[in-house]
């Protein structure tokens, strides 16, 4: 089990823990899902005269149907509204929900808790309770806090149902202006009813007999729904994505059981899980007939890179990852995978691979600790130990252990060329790293 653990965490959903006060989740990185999500949001966007530039898809490991945006160009899209969905409509209804509280400026008015309460005194609706915990944003759902004041939780309702029936029916004019169907909008609201019906504590559903928010909703947008309305549309996007995930999210046998056709989607989720049965002939088999289907296809290369690598043939794995950098050069995960699968063979040649790609990577991501790690790493296979504490410092001041980063800046400082730009840069760092632990010890 732990080695298939392994196996989930440097394939392609490669699973980072949330650091601060949402600490309970974990962030998916995947490059392909990213993408898809993020041409979603940008159609929606652009149907809304809002500006794309900058903005981000950031998937949460969590089972709530549920999205919500931070800081405005920072969306968040837990798991669970994939997996539950069955059309790429229904996914961007939700984000087109979003899209309408950014229209309508809706402003915080819930305070963060931890996941494990929640849990328990937060009813999640579709831009839910837990979303709004976790961003501190009442524009990502209502909080129904189980024993509070049924005074104080009426204004409260009152308010926000008219912020969502504001955001219910901008959504379903920019969906109009859009690929995607309305329809899948009102899907999804019907199955957050059906969820509430069955998850939510006798307090809630009390509220809820009084309040009875969703169905509302529905009713609404049907009425608003009553003229021409474009049809449902499978989108091979979307079925690829799902069923990535679904693999990635569920036991091998799991997946067998729901991909067992012939499509693309199909085998691509049976490639996942008959590697994740370690039955590699026939994963790499499958993967290889998918491949010669689409040569150009980045995503493939990648997972058979991965799948290489995983199966201890590290050397054997680079020209897949080289492969897919070819064809999305700007893939910022790829290019940290291939950089992993260089320092694992620990030679010299591929450890300045590694610094090479590791330069470029910096500048890109210059918060991101564990390229200073892999620097570190790449430094020792070269035998450049002079070279080691700066990046050292780095790390450990990005991950906030400013004892360690002072410790190795001021190590760094008595080797360094004074004033030049390195020396200048740990001087910086150890003053910082001195003030916090000041701040620490007050």
């Amino acid at each position: 089990m732990k080695h298939l653990l392994n196996i989930f965490i440097f394939l392609s959903l490669l699973l980072f823990s949330l650091k601060g006060e949402a600490s309970s989740f974990s962030i998916i990185k995947d490059t392909e899902i990213e993408e898809i999500l993020l041409n979603y949001v940008k159609e929606i966007w652009k149907s809304a005269h809002l500006s794309t530039k900058g903005v981000q898809v950031i998937l949460l490991n969590d089972k709530d149907i549920n999205a919500f945006v931070i800081g405005g160009h920072e969306i968040f899209i837990h798991t669970g509204l994939i997996l539950e969905s069955d059309s790429a409509d229904e996914v961007a209804g939700v984000l087109a929900h979003e899209t309408g509280h950014i229209l309508g400026s809706h402003t915080s008015r819930a305070s963060l808790q931890m996941k494990s309460a929640q849990k328990t005194v937060l009813f999640t609706t579709l831009l839910g309770g837990l979303a709004a915990a976790l961003s501190g944003r009442a524009d990502v759902g209502i909080a129904l806090m189980a024993g509070g004041s049924e005074t104080g939780m009426s204004t409260y309702s009152a308010y926000r149902r008219s912020e969502e029936k504001l955001a219910d029916s901008t959504a379903i004019s920019l969906l109009q202006k859009t690929s995607f169907s309305p329809l899948g909008f009102l899907n999804i609201m019907k199955k957050i009813n059906q969820v509430e019906k069955l998850s939510v504590s006798k307090t809630s559903r009390s509220y809820l007999r009084q309040h009875p928010i969703t169905s509302e909703r529905i009713i609404a947008l049907k009425n608003q729904m009553k003229g021409d309305v474009s049809p449902l549309k499978k989108r091979e996007d979307f079925e690829r994505m799902k069923a990535k995930l679904f693999a990635f999210s569920y036991d091998a046998e799991k997946t067998l059981a729901r991909y067992s056709g012939a499509s693309f989607a199909d085998r691509y989720a049976q490639v996942i899980a008959y590697f994740k049965q370690i039955n590699l002939e026939k994963s790499l088999a499958l993967l290889d007939s998918l491949i010669k289907e689409e040569p150009e296809n980045p995503y493939l290369y990648e997972l058979k890179g991965q799948i290489l690598f995983e199966t201890g043939k590290a050397k054997d794995s680079l020209p897949f990852w080289e492969k897919a950098l070819l064809l999305k050069p700007e893939a910022f995960l790829i290019r940290m995978e291939y950089v992993h699968a260089l320092l694992e063979l620990n030679e010299k040649p591929f450890a300045k691979k590694a610094l090479t790609e590791l330069s470029y990577l910096s500048a890109f991501a210059p918060k991101m600790p564990e390229i200073y790690k892999y620097f570190a790493t790449a430094y020792d296979t070269l035998g450049q130990e002079a070279d080691i504490p700066p990046v050292m410092a780095e790390y450990y001041f990005l991950i906030k252990e400013y004892e360690k980063a002072f410790l190795l800046s001021k190590k760094a400082l008595e080797t360094l060329p004074q004033k030049s730009p390195l020396w200048f840069r740990m001087n910086d760092l150890n003053e910082s790293a001195k003030k916090h632990m000041s701040k620490k010890n007050i």
